[in-house]
């Protein structure tokens, strides 16, 4: 099951802010990755649902993130949040991934940010919440994820002064979420009681 989680404001307040512009992708910490599990202990087999959000932590800075956030386990060619698990010993667990390649096209700015980006108002989130059926054993596992862009990096300066609104750059590492993956149900004693 995968659902981008839509922008939605966490604040009860409306803000009137104004945003100059600039012709650099902004490097300050204005934005938090989140991940979070729905629960802290798994079968081996269950299905892990994991989200993954941007947030806007500033309290006047609007900011253009990516748009396509299909999967934590997809590389795409312009941005993207990736899943990264290591083990109880910190060895990365290999659980397979896809990647892409950018197309070049003809757009202009205007029509890739369109295309490719959405705007991450104060106090609003964006991201994707999707089940995964890992390939772990019985073990403690930590997993974290890292936002990338990758499309805008690209892009001239002059290409970049020309938008009004900063396109998020800086990658950015989520918090450590551990799950531990058990041989038996989850909350069921290994031992039968006659």
């Amino acid at each position: 099951m995968l659902a981008v989680v839509t922008i939605a404001s966490l604040c009860s307040a409306q803000r009137s802010v104004s945003q100059k512009p600039t012709a650099e992708l902004d490097n300050n910490f204005s934005v938090r990755l989140t991940l979070q599990t729905e629960k802290q202990s798994y079968s081996v087999g269950d299905p892990v649902r994991i989200t993954a959000f941007l947030e806007n932590i500033s309290q006047d800075k609007f900011f253009y993130i990516g748009r396509d956030l299909s999967s934590l386990l997809s590389e795409m060619p312009y941005h993207f949040i990736y899943l990264s698990i290591k083990d109880s010993k910190g060895k990365l667990v290999a659980i397979g991934r896809s990647s892409a390649s950018i197309l070049e096209t003809k757009e202009t700015i205007a029509e890739k940010r369109a295309r490719s980006y959405v705007q991450l108002q104060p106090g609003a989130i964006y991201g994707l919440r999707e089940d995964y059926q890992l390939p772990l054993s019985p073990e403690t596992y930590s997993l974290k994820a890292v936002y990338q862009e990758l499309e805008a990096l690209s892009w001239q300066a002059n290409e970049l002064r020309s938008l009004k609104i900063l396109i998020w750059g800086t990658p950015l590492e989520s918090n450590t979420v551990k799950i531990r993956i058990t041989a038996t149900p989850a909350g069921q004693s290994r031992v039968k009681k006659p």
